[in-house]
This record gives C-alpha cells, sequence and structure tokens, in this order.
C-alpha cells in the first residue's frame, strides 16, 4: 500500500512539473527570440529600435542590473519588475525540469513504465492552453488582470513612450498565441512519446 501512495505521489508531482516545464520553456523561448521581437510589425518606430529591443533581451538574460537605453525612470524601473519575473521563469524552468527528470529516471530504474506521466500531462497541459486561448478572446481584460496581480507600481505608460511604442498590445497579442501554440506542439509530441512508452515492457 505504500508503495502506491509513493507511486501516485510521485506521478501527481512528475504530471504537476511537466506542465511547468512545457509552460515556462515556451514563455522563455518567446521571450528570448530575438529575431521575432525585433521582426514583429510596429505601427510606431522608434530610433534604435533594433538595438534597444537587442539590450532589453540581453538586460532580461543576465546579471547586469542597468539598462542604456533612452527609458524613462518609470519605464526602467517597468523593466526591472519585468526581470525578476523572467528570472523566476528561468529557475522554475530549470528546476522542474531537473526534478522531472530524475523523477522519470527513477520511475525507470524502479522497472516502472513513465508514459503515463507524459500522456496525463501532455493532455491538462493541453487542456489549460485552450482555457488560456478562450480566456484570451478578451484579451485586454486578461492583460490588465496580469498586470495587477504580477506587477507593482504603475504599470501603463502613455501612448507616445518608448515600451508602449516598442511592445504595442498586439505584440503581447502575438506572444501569448505563439506561447499557446508553441505549448499545444510541445504537448502533442510528448503525448506521442508516452503512447511509445507505454508499450514498452520494464
Amino acid at each position: 500500500m505504500y508503495e502506491k501512495i509513493e507511486k501516485n505521489s510521485l506521478e501527481i508531482i512528475a504530471i504537476i512539473l511537466l506542465i511547468l516545464t512545457i509552460f515556462s520553456l515556451a514563455t522563455l523561448n518567446i521571450v528570448f527570440d530575438k529575431e521575432s521581437n525585433i521582426d514583429f510589425p510596429r505601427a510606431q518606430q522608434i530610433e534604435n529600435q533594433e538595438s534597444t529591443i537587442t539590450e532589453i533581451i540581453e538586460y532580461f538574460n543576465d546579471n547586469e542590473t542597468y539598462l542604456s537605453s533612452n527609458l524613462t525612470e518609470k519605464e526602467t524601473f517597468h523593466m526591472k519588475d519585468v526581470k525578476n519575473i523572467i528570472v523566476f521563469i528561468k529557475n522554475l524552468a530549470l528546476f522542474s525540469l531537473i526534478s522531472l527528470s530524475a523523477i522519470i529516471i527513477y520511475l525507470i530504474k524502479t522497472k516502472q513504465n513513465p508514459g503515463k506521466i507524459l500522456i496525463i500531462g501532455s493532455l491538462i497541459t493541453i487542456f489549460i492552453s485552450l482555457i488560456l486561448a478562450i480566456s484570451f478572446l478578451n484579451f485586454n481584460t486578461s492583460f490588465e488582470a496580469f498586470h495587477k496581480i504580477l506587477f507593482t507600481g504603475n504599470w501603463t505608460f502613455p501612448a507616445e513612450s518608448i515600451l508602449i511604442r516598442l511592445f504595442p498590445l498586439e505584440f503581447f497579442i502575438n506572444a501569448a498565441k505563439n506561447i499557446l501554440i508553441m505549448s499545444i506542439i510541445g504537448s502533442i509530441a510528448l503525448f506521442l512519446s508516452g503512447i511509445i512508452l507505454k508499450r514498452l515492457k520494464y
């Protein structure tokens, strides 16, 4: 009985870790896709646009605490908040991936098939992605709620600000769509992998 409880607990933890891994890696892939971020069509251009976007991405990706771009103090403070969230997502992705790998290796070594974890975890991820896609039909409301929950201080800016011109609402709609698409594609691949693993004998 204890072994069954242990197995079920490990499977539940692994499923949660799988979901976190998929969403966090998809998010990071979109955030650090410099080419797509630069090439996104913007209605309003700014001077040195490409170098400014590159600098912001590099700022998110290292331990530097200084942005030399011509941002206002308020915009710089908001970028610091954004970076803190991205660092959290990076740490979450690393922790989830390592922990999930450890559990799967343990299951394989103890002659237990991890295929079930991949199947259930990927299906739940697809379901969550579809729910999020429906919520994004009213993107303005979802976007505002997201900011109120995750950001401190004032995160609204005038239309002529650099951040708004660089990252208009359409930019975030496109990013959210791509994160969900990537999560679903990754989940389908893991689902198929789970089906194959389920057929293997341990």
